[in-house]
């Protein structure tokens, strides 16, 4: 921001120096040179030892000496100074294919602002003050950084054509739905999840785009759209179209490919007036019912659905210009009846599918189908999500395009088995019983004795003071992911005098006496 020490004007935050009361032309130099000075390494090629009317980019109005148009797109601009709010005359303003980061709040001061193009800069925010722009008719956002758009656009009432498109936006404002006069709307190539029911306030859009993101669900509002001629709705998410659609009856271009549709609502005849459709790369198996009444269909795209040949036949007998298409539709590879398979916790996302067949190659083809599945969670669990990546091996793969699967498949995650086993253990009789040693069998993965909680052991000896061999018994362990067993260990109480091992197994001499706690015999506990 540049500081120049003579007058302070205390509506801006910037310092701009003049000897006396400056013009309006003063001011208008002053708020143009501080761009140049605030940029050092930019293109303009400005020289200040000439009028300011002269330089490239700066259009003046004959008669007032204002500026009124500023077009220095491309000319290594990085920072926009706070005097750009001094150009009370601006109409248009080019700040496109520059490098800003953000803008100055007082942007929102150029009250005469028509147009306003700030694409291909790397825009990450806007301030809200660029709401104050009441003037404005055309708004330049697209490729930039924007992840939010402040909801004070919506008033800008005179607002025509908004184009946001190429940015990182996870939402539409809802202000939006204010601008009543917009006829054009880009939003596409975004991250665009929802679309908010007030885009059906809309009511003079000709245009609306909204192709590349993330949406799912298409309001029902946006049958009051009845102005629209132009919908992009490609590549999202959407199963289902609403039967609001057959109200836009003005629509010539309708674009729906790469979505997950598996039927068209019969609404969608009334679309009488559609020389374009794109329905390509979704899961239709018939579409002949809804589109026989599209007399003026002209662009017509349904590659890569699940089309039979007789419906292919049917819509050649109904668009000639259908045949062109027809070749590729039959190299449709599809995988019938996939279905993914149970597994027992292994400690990995990793999944396998199976299907019965392959449907569309041709019987003496060299292709076959791998495919690379993972749960969406590796813990136990019923229902669980599975997503699979399918890809094609063979001489003939050339003729195909595999049909991924879908993303409704799922299957069970089942426990483990895990034996939990106590070792053996020797002590004298009377003794305090040790810290039991524990070990296991059946970890998965990288899974280790962490994993399982509550385990602990019984020795079933009473106060252990008699000699003998007596059962350690764990018990009490959980592990989420695991079916716990176990293996109970030996405890043996007293020295080898009365016992001896025949084929491994402790066996007892039948006048084997008991002892006491230091170990005596009770003959000998009797004679002291």
């Amino acid at each position: 921001m540049s500081l120049i020490p003579w007058i302070l004007l205390t509506s801006f935050t910037a310092s701009i120096a003049f000897a006396t009361t400056p013009t309006p032309r003063e001011l208008d130099s002053a708020a143009v040179w501080a761009i140049y000075t605030e940029n050092t390494s930019n293109r303009l090629g400005w020289n200040k030892t000439t009028p300011y009317s002269t330089w490239n980019g700066v259009t003046v109005n004959p008669v007032t000496g204002r500026v009124t148009e500023l077009d220095i797109h491309y000319c290594m601009i990085f920072d926009l100074p706070a005097e750009i709010g001094l150009l009370e005359s601006l109409t248009r303003l080019n700040l496109s294919e520059n490098h800003l980061w953000e803008l100055p709040k007082e942007i929102g001061n150029l009250s005469s602002l028509v147009d306003l193009n700030l694409s291909d800069n790397v825009l990450h925010t806007l301030p809200i003050e660029i709401g104050n722009l009441s003037s404005l008719i055309a708004l330049g956002l697209s490729r930039n950084n924007l992840t939010t758009i402040p909801n004070e656009i919506g008033n800008l009432k005179s607002l025509t054509r908004l184009g946001a498109s190429n940015n990182k936006l996870t939402e539409i404002p809802v202000g939006i739905g204010a601008l009543t006069a917009l006829t054009s709307l880009n939003f596409e190539n975004n991250k665009i999840t929802d679309i908010p029911k007030e885009i059906g306030n809309l009511t003079s859009l000709d245009e609306l785009l909204l192709g590349a993101n993330q949406i799912q669900v298409i309001p029902i509002e946006i049958g009051n759209i009845q102005s629209l001629t132009r919908l992009n709705l490609s590549s999202n998410s959407i199963r289902d179209i609403p039967v609001e659609i057959g109200k836009l009856q003005a629509l010539n271009h309708l674009g729906l490919g790469h979505n997950l549709l598996d039927y068209l609502p019969a609404e969608l005849g009334n679309l009488t007036s559609l020389t374009t459709l794109y329905l390509e790369n979704n899961q239709l198996e018939t579409v002949i019912g809804e589109l026989s009444k599209l007399k003026y269909l002209q662009d017509f795209n349904v590659y890569f659905n699940y089309l039979t040949k007789s419906e292919k036949d049917a819509l050649t007998a109904i668009f000639p210009f259908f045949t062109n298409q027809d070749q590729r539709l039959h190299t449709l590879l599809q995988l019938v009846s996939i279905e993914a398979k149970n597994k027992v916790y292994d400690g990995t996302s990793s999944a396998q599918v199976s299907w019965l067949f392959l449907s569309g190659n041709g019987s003496t083809d060299d292709v076959t189908v791998t495919c690379e599945s993972r749960f969406a969670s590796s813990d136990v669990g019923t229902g669980i999500g599975v997503t699979s990546q399918c890809s094609m091996f063979g001489k003939s793969i050339y003729k195909y395009d595999l049909v991924q699967p879908n993303s409704e498949l799922k299957a069970n995650i089942v426990k483990a088995p895990l034996k939990i086993t106590v070792s053996d253990v020797q002590m004298d009789p009377g003794s305090a019983l040790p810290s039991f040693v524990f070990s296991y069998s059946g970890f998965a993965s990288k899974d280790d004795a962490s994993v399982v909680s509550g385990l602990s052991a019984n020795a079933n000896c009473g106060l252990c003071s008699i000699v003998g061999v007596y059962d350690i018994i764990p018990t009490g362990a959980a592990a989420n992911n695991y079916s716990i067993s176990y293996g109970n260990g030996k405890l043996t109480l007293g020295t080898p005098l009365g016992v001896r091992k025949l084929k491994g197994k402790p066996q007892f001499r039948s006048d084997l006496q008991a002892f006491d706690m230091l170990g005596r015999r009770a003959n000998e506990i009797a004679s002291h």
